[in-house]
């Protein structure tokens, strides 16, 4: 993962721009307009990601990819938003030993690619500890939930076109505190952008 170098692309949107980061081209007279928002390809605000082009390739290296963002005890990096790419999303995601999400349920097909460490996943009624090289794939609108294990772990998320996941990350390293979270705001975040927290 990229170190933390203290920006927030959800706070600092007016110098950070995802087409930077990605290598996407710009616009070959204004390139970058005042506001750090790239002509062509998309940038982020505090409510997500813009897309003004999806046909383009995208090129993410280890030095010019985005800052991770901190979301419920994970250091999340949005290698690709699947409203940039039009097509999917990924992430990488690696979080301490007993962190991780609780169990809920959205309407896009999730699925992870275990790199490190031992992760347990739920999906319906059945829960399976998974090392690296496990592959999980979760449809759309089934409740599942995973937590890390002894030593912490990492692995890639992708998701369907559908997905908000980027959005939704983005706004809750912006507006949730992970040393004192506001749930209510949390649960709120989740419900706008299309996840339902199991009961």
């Amino acid at each position: 993962m990229s170190p933390d170098n203290g920006i927030n692309p959800a706070r600092d949107s007016a110098s950070f721009s995802y087409a930077d980061a990605f290598c996407l081209p710009k616009h070959p007279v204004t390139g970058v307009s005042s506001q750090g928002q790239a002509a062509q390809g998309f940038h982020i605000t505090p409510t997500g990601f813009e897309v003004s082009a999806m046909n383009k390739h995208i090129v993410t290296t280890p030095d010019n990819r985005p800052p991770s963002l901190t979301v419920f005890g994970t250091d999340v990096t949005v290698l690709a938003a699947a409203s940039q790419t039009g097509g999917y999303g990924i992430t990488h995601q690696q979080g301490e030993e007993g962190s991780g999400p609780p169990p809920h349920s959205h309407g896009w097909d999730e699925a992870f690619f275990v790199l490190s460490g031992e992760i347990s996943f739920q999906c319906g009624d059945e829960t399976h500890l998974c090392s690296p090289g496990t592959l999980v794939h979760v449809p759309r609108h089934t409740i599942h939930a995973f937590k890390y294990g002894a030593g912490g772990g990492s692995m890639l998320e992708l998701t369907s076109r559908e997905s908000r996941a980027a959005e939704l990350f983005t706004q809750v390293d912006a507006g949730i505190d992970p040393a004192n979270p506001d749930i209510g705001m949390a649960l709120e975040i989740l419900a706008r952008n299309g996840v339902t927290v199991a009961k």
